[in-house]
Order: C-alpha cells, then sequence, then structure tokens
C-alpha cells in the first residue's frame, strides 16, 4: 500500500508504479483538484481503476460523465468499511 496526501504527489507515483486500484478521495490536499488528477491518472494509465470516496453525490455524477470512473466505484461518505472492501473486491 502507498499512500500520498498531496495530488502532485500521487501524479508522481502514478508515473512511476503500476497499481490495481487507486483510491482517491474528494478531498485531497495539494494543487490539483480530484477530479483533475482523475483525469490525469487516465490520461497516464487509460485502464486504471480509480476508487472515489466522496462527500457529494454530485461529485460522483461528474467523475462518471466526465472522467470514467465506474458508478460502482463511487462511495457516498459515510460509509461502512465492508463497503470499501466490497468495492475493492469488485472486478
Amino acid at each position: 500500500m502507498v499512500v500520498a496526501s498531496k495530488g502532485n504527489e500521487c501524479l508522481s507515483l502514478v508515473k512511476e508504479n503500476d497499481f490495481d486500484i487507486i483510491i482517491l478521495d474528494t478531498h485531497l490536499s495539494g494543487n490539483i483538484e480530484p477530479i483533475d488528477l482523475a483525469k490525469e491518472i487516465y490520461r497516464i494509465n487509460p485502464g486504471q481503476r480509480i476508487v472515489l470516496p466522496t462527500t457529494n453525490p454530485l461529485y460522483g455524477i461528474t467523475a462518471i460523465d466526465y472522467y470514467r470512473v465506474k458508478k460502482e466505484d463511487i462511495l457516498v461518505k459515510p460509509f461502512r468499511l465492508s463497503n470499501l472492501l466490497d468495492v475493492i473486491e469488485r472486478k
């Protein structure tokens, strides 16, 4: 497991590594908006799976419509850890 606390740090890690899944919180700090970060991640690795936890369901709709995050990979907070595990285990 690798953790990044800022968007630019996350981008650097994505450029240097292959990840099975990225959990991209919509409250990530830094100079890159998380939704734009998702777009950049997909530009670097079009097949990358991103799980998007969010407090704002509308943010999730934007992610689905514009950035190809799958509906089933969006978790609206608060959620149970078991919900996250279910999403991660889904292929």
